[in-house]
């Protein structure tokens, strides 16, 4: 495994897919991590539906909560297990923080104690939830897409030889390309309306 901090129990940043919401689809929230290997794993979502005593849903404290981007302070967090998503670590849905803390991957949103961390996986595998593969599923046609030109699809090898590039290496690409994409149109959306300048 990677030397890059992400366990179970690290909260990452996703757009998430549901089985039953297609218009939800692909809204980015905070997720957990239940299970990993390698570059993949299974995350499950966070939300602010009570669903307390349900057998796929936790409720999580306000004192686990308080040290994780983006969660809302005046409602109630659960993690629902009922819901989750394979994914590529290194995909485009995967969203970067733009000012990570000092010496922290940028994927990093939050971390749960390690006790809940153990129990929120344990749990998951009791329940025998199939994870949803959409969200790999829209990394490769992404991926397949934006790399079909020839000139961006293959490298030149020594012998003058066209190679495919790896796919895992694609995706990368695709993910650091659209994490710049994004940080570019942030910086736009902040420098509009600025006092004393034209319009």
């Amino acid at each position: 495994m990677a030397d890059d901090g992400i366990t179970i129990g690290t909260v990452v940043r996703a757009d998430f897919f549901w089985k039953n919401e297609p218009k939800a689809d692909g809204k980015a929230r905070n997720c957990v991590i239940i299970a990993r290997k390698g570059r993949m794993a299974i995350i499950a979502p966070f939300t602010t539906l009570d669903h307390e005593g349900q057998a796929n849903c936790t409720r999580i404290s306000d004192r686990e909560t308080a040290h994780i981007d983006r969660m809302k302070d005046d409602k109630s967090s659960y993690i629902n297990l009922g819901e989750q998503n394979l994914v590529y670590l290194d995909g485009p849905r995967i969203h970067r923080a733009a000012r990570p803390k000092a010496g922290q991957d940028s994927r990093i949103h939050g971390q749960l104690s390690p006790g809940l961390s153990q129990s929120l996986s344990k749990s998951a595998i009791e329940l025998k939830v199939k994870p949803a593969k959409k969200q790999i599923d829209k990394d490769w046609k992404e991926d397949l897409l934006h790399f079909r030109g020839r000139e961006a699809a293959a490298a030149v090898t020594g012998n003058g030889a066209l190679q495919a590039p790896a796919r895992e290496d694609r995706v990368r690409k695709l993910a650091e390309d659209l994490h710049a994409r994004r940080t570019t149109e942030k910086k736009k959306v902040l420098s509009i309306g600025r006092p004393g300048q034209d319009r």
